[in-house]
């Protein structure tokens, strides 16, 4: 069945790095992956967020739950991600969605 998802390329990174290394949790996996970077207090606030254990494996998560880590991880620390990683050309274009992004995501006004 289909899922409810935010940002399907987002989350596509998500499970991408989630089995790039064997063996490994699911904090170091998106810790360790050079698209994503997520710092493991956040992959651990989210899984706990969600109810999961902070050492659970990717294996582990059925694709609903990869697409509520991917919209949680995105409503709460995409911003971050999104600045370090798009180069300054790129991201100038996009800089008015981005602001509507960010004012729906906070309840900002407009």
């Amino acid at each position: 069945k289909p899922v409810k998802v935010n940002d399907s390329a987002f989350m596509f990174k998500i499970i991408r790095a989630s089995f790039n290394q064997r063996r490994k949790t699911l904090q170091n996996g998106l810790y360790n992956s050079s698209e994503l970077r997520i710092p493991k207090e956040k992959t651990v606030a989210a899984l706990e967020e969600m109810g999961l254990t902070p050492t659970i494996r990717g294996e582990k998560l059925s694709l609903e739950e990869f697409a509520k880590l991917s919209n949680i991880l995105d409503r709460t620390y995409r911003v971050s991600i999104i600045t370090a990683q798009t180069p300054y050309k790129e991201f100038l274009p996009t800089l008015p969605e981005f602001m509507q992004e960010l004012s729906d995501a906070f309840s900002l006004p407009g």
